[in-house]
C-alpha cells in the first residue's frame, strides 16, 4: 500500500511545486499564488493522476479486505470459546490467591 500512495502523493507534490514555479514565473506572489497553484494542481492530479488514484485505492480496499478477514477470524475464535489448551487464567502468571501479604 505505501508505495503506490507514495507514487500518488509525490505526483500531487510535484504538480503543485510545478504550478507554483510557473504562477511565480508569470508574477504571481504571496497567498494567491499559493491558492492558484493548489486550484491549478487539483485539476491537473483529477485529470492526469486517474490510474494512479486508482492504484491508491484498490491497496486501501485491500487493505481493507485483509483486516476484514483478520477481525472474521479474531471473531471466530472468541466465539469458538476457551480452547482446549486454555486453562482459564487469561495468561496470566503468578499465584491464583492474589497479591503476596508481607
Amino acid at each position: 500500500m505505501t508505495r503506490p500512495f507514495a507514487r500518488y502523493t509525490a505526483l500531487r507534490l510535484l504538480a503543485f511545486v510545478a504550478s507554483y514555479g510557473l504562477l511565480l514565473l508569470v508574477g504571481l506572489r504571496g497567498l494567491v499564488a499559493i491558492a492558484a497553484a493548489l486550484l491549478i494542481s487539483s485539476l491537473l492530479s483529477l485529470s492526469l493522476l486517474r490510474r494512479q488514484r486508482d492504484e491508491v485505492a484498490a491497496a486501501l480496499a485491500a487493505r481493507r479486505g485483509d483486516r476484514d478477514a483478520e477481525q472474521a477470524r479474531l471473531r471466530s475464535m472468541l466465539d469458538d470459546g476457551p480452547s482446549r489448551d486454555d486453562d482459564g487464567s487469561g495468561g496470566a502468571v503468578g499465584p491464583p490467591d492474589g497479591p503476596p501479604r508481607g
